[in-house]
């Protein structure tokens, strides 16, 4: 990730900033909120117990599956290298947007 945000061009996201804070918002809290709310109900749903058979905390529960759902710029990342975008200007926004 270090040398893809090397190589991007920060010229193609100027007068783009706007829109690049709201995708970075909505990338971070719309998967988040996802995931926990996907971990409320598995958790209703389901008897939460550890390995070693401790009982899992509700709020633990949720904010990992949330944390969870929130990687993807490592992947994101790798698409866009992969496909020669980050030095476009669709590619530069879908590369910042997670690391404002």
């Amino acid at each position: 990730m270090f040398i893809i945000g090397l190589e991007l061009d920060l010229k193609l996201i100027k007068g783009q900033e706007r829109r690049a804070g709201v995708i970075s918002l909505s990338s971070i809290l719309v998967p988040f909120v996802g995931g926990a709310l996907l971990a409320l109900y598995l958790y209703n749903s389901t008897p939460m117990r550890s390995h070693d058979g401790h009982h899992v905390k509700k709020l633990a529960f949720a904010l990992f599956i949330g944390a969870s759902m929130c990687v993807t710029a490592f992947r994101l990342a790798r698409i866009l290298n992969e496909r020669g975008m980050t030095r476009t200007p669709l590619g530069v926004i879908g590369w910042r947007a997670p690391h404002r």
